[in-house]
């Protein structure tokens, strides 16, 4: 079957090429690189976000408040990802617990070892509670 100019322009019109958008936040291929996959370049200027945590070290099983907020000047945000690793370590610590509708776990190296967005509704503040590892690390959070 022979396709026409006109009907090719219309399927590509119909249906064009897909970017991998993640609106539900369900990003667990981003699990191990923290790079979205929506198309665009990381950001390389200074993050108009704040990325906060309610103490700088723990001791035992304290669990902290991780906030983030967008700055004074910036702007709302839609999507994010969130989570905590040894510095230059490539696996998911500690466990996050969700406490509002715009937040959800995901499935990292562990369950409920990353939170996202779960729409694409803008956002200017999100909080988590987070649950550090049994053994003591330094931690980052990503």
């Amino acid at each position: 079957m022979e396709l026409s100019l006109k009907k090719v322009f219309l399927l590509v019109a119909i249906f064009p090429t897909f970017a991998m958008a993640y609106p539900n936040g369900k990003v667990e291929e981003s699990c191990s690189t923290m790079i979205p996959g929506h198309g665009l370049p990381a950001q390389t200027s200074i993050a108009p976000y704040s990325l906060t945590i309610s103490s700088t070290n723990y001791t035992g099983m304290s669990a902290f408040i991780v906030t983030l907020n967008k700055e004074q000047d910036g702007k709302d945000f839609k999507g994010f990802m969130i989570q905590a690793r040894a510095p230059n370590g490539g696996t998911s610590l500690g466990t996050f617990v969700v406490n509002s509708s715009d937040v959800q776990t995901l499935k990292c190296d562990s369950p409920a070892s990353a939170v996202s967005h779960t729409s694409r509704d803008l956002k200017s503040s999100v909080q988590v509670i987070w649950l550090p590892p049994n053994t003591q690390y330094d931690i980052q959070f990503r």
